[in-house]
């Protein structure tokens, strides 16, 4: 996929609910969160169902080696989730990187 964030007007807002499930997964959501991201503008928030810890951790550990993300739990300081304790919520944005 190409995408030519010139004639693009970005997207403020990538929700992705309940999409975190399968490893072999992982590599293709997050290629796909960060091609459709405008760095410094969208918001990405992750609603999932927690599952398996060992995909929520992958998931997690992938998307904080690339390049420019922040991440962000959603909860309480006592680690409540807004939601049901079965799922949790992340929020991500973008920054400028340097090469």
């Amino acid at each position: 996929m190409d995408r030519n964030q010139e004639n693009s007007p970005g997207y403020d807002l990538i929700l992705a609910v309940d999409c975190v499930y399968n490893p072999s997964l992982i590599p293709p959501l997050l290629t796909t969160i960060d091609l459709y991201t405008t760095p410094e503008r969208s918001i990405v928030l992750v609603v999932m169902e927690l599952r398996d810890e060992d995909v929520v951790r992958e998931f997690l550990t992938q998307w904080g080696q690339m390049a420019g993300w922040k991440l962000w739990s959603i909860g309480d300081k006592s680690g409540t989730s807004l939601l049901d304790p079965r799922f949790a919520i992340w929020v991500a944005f973008k920054g400028i990187s340097s090469i």
